[in-house]
């Protein structure tokens, strides 16, 4: 009914105007100057909007990035993107950023769109809960031009506090649950491995326990974690530069119990009687031991040499050959007391450094074989003068990775074509 009495009021405007201009003696040309005109002031003003230039959305400036507006914080800020990186911005470094950001929606969408501006590429995302607002952790890939300084930066202007950049390494594009199940697993097998595994699980500087009973709680300061337990000792755990935070403190704690229960499963077992001690010997492989040496490749499964040579066949006749030269490598052989070969380890000589590597028959594993070998390895090794030993294997190989932790000091970790390479500088003792 409104529209209907809008339409009738307007016509009968419209007639009463047009009536009375009409009434006059040159009331048609009045009506014809009137509509020309208004046609032409229509046709002026649609041009002059056509042609006048576009507004074009930006970040907002620095000053009101860290306190955004209502509006702002119900809905995530518009960015202006980077163009596509080509040529030789194709570079890129890889960095691990981490900020405390405001509990609140659109912080984190916030924070994207900032980095975006720098054309960073957020790779993986983990968030920790704190006392106040939420930690962020960020590994991201940066053109080689962003400097540290840059990413600081940005991290102010979304609002974050506590900025910590770091370069990371591509070792560390691993996904987090995996990696956690990982050191579980290696925890289960070896519970005296916790302190190596806490070292990756929290990048920690160093890790050292002492083996006095303690009831005293746990404690988290910023850089030190302490884990008192009356059977395992205390634990302190320290990290320069960064802060712990509360979900770190949990999985050292969960780790360190997982530890404990694999110790106490092991005392309560079902008790065995005790096997007859196996009298083995370790000597200097040479070229007499061709044959041996290849007998116990044919023993081993596809499995094992394809953890010790990226490839189920294992090496040729010459590869084998070359394992046997002194002038080449140091080979050291395990035989039983029935004089057959049941693993072997070896050091082909690079330079100033070594490449090491193992193998042990399948039903010889688990028995420290690996271990010892790798300690007389090592001792060889400073006795030669060598700097670094390095080991590929695969990243799931759990005894290799055990072995370098328990015998090295605080071996390297790169994970590169699908192959992980740990690496041992021999600056201390490797060990009894």
């Amino acid at each position: 009914m409104l529209e209907l009495a809008g339409v009738c009021f307007a016509a009968a405007i419209a007639h009463v105007f047009a009536s009375g201009v009409a009434a006059q003696h040159d009331g048609s040309v009045i009506l014809l100057v009137v509509g020309a005109t208004l046609i032409l002031i229509s046709i002026l003003v649609r041009s002059w909007h056509a042609r006048r230039p576009r507004r074009r959305s930006s970040v907002a400036p620095a000053h009101h990035i860290g306190t955004p507006s209502a509006a702002s914080a119900r809905s995530p800020q518009r960015h202006e993107i980077a163009a596509p990186l080509t040529g030789t911005d194709l570079a890129t470094t890889l960095w691990r950023l981490r900020v405390n950001l405001e509990d609140r929606p659109g912080r984190l969408a916030y924070l994207a769109g900032v980095l975006a501006g720098l054309s960073v590429d957020i790779r993986s995302l983990e968030v920790h809960p704190a006392d106040v607002g939420i930690i962020d952790e960020l590994l991201v890939s940066a053109p080689t031009a962003v400097t540290a300084t840059e990413l600081q930066e940005a991290l102010l202007r979304a609002g974050g506090t506590e900025p910590h950049v770091t370069v990371a390494d591509v070792h560390e594009l691993t996904d987090p649950p995996a990696s956690a199940l990982r050191l579980a697993a290696r925890v289960a097998a070896d519970p005296t491995d916790l302190e190596a595994a806490l070292i990756d699980l929290l990048d920690a500087v160093d890790v050292h326990r002492t083996p006095v009973p303690s009831t005293e709680p746990d404690r988290m300061s910023a850089t030190v974690l302490i884990l008192s337990d009356p059977e395992l000792g205390i634990v302190r755990i320290v990290r320069s530069g960064l802060p712990f935070t509360p979900a770190e403190f949990a999985r050292a704690r969960a780790l360190r119990d997982l530890a404990l229960t694999a110790r106490s499963a092991a005392r309560n077992g079902v008790d065995r009687p005790a096997a007859e001690p196996e009298t083995i010997t370790i000597v200097e492989a040479d070229q007499l031991d061709f044959a041996a040496v290849r007998d116990l490749h044919r023993r081993c499964t596809p499995e094992s040499r394809s953890r010790r040579y990226g490839t189920p066949a294992g090496p040729n006749r010459d590869g084998l050959r070359l394992l046997l030269a002194p002038e080449k490598s140091h080979t050291l052989l395990v035989r039983d007391a029935a004089g057959d070969v049941i693993a072997m380890g070896c050091l082909v000589w690079r330079e100033d450094e070594a490449e090491l590597g193992l193998l042990v028959r399948d039903d010889r594993q688990g028995s420290g074989l690996g271990t010892t070998l790798t300690r007389r390895l090592m001792r060889a090794a400073q006795d030669r003068g060598i700097g670094v030993v390095h080991a590929s294997t695969q990243p799931d190989d759990l005894r290799m990775i055990r072995i370098m932790n328990r015998v090295a000091d605080r071996p390297t970790h790169r994970l590169r074509d699908g192959a992980l390479r740990l690496s041992a500088g021999l600056h201390g003792d490797t060990g009894d």
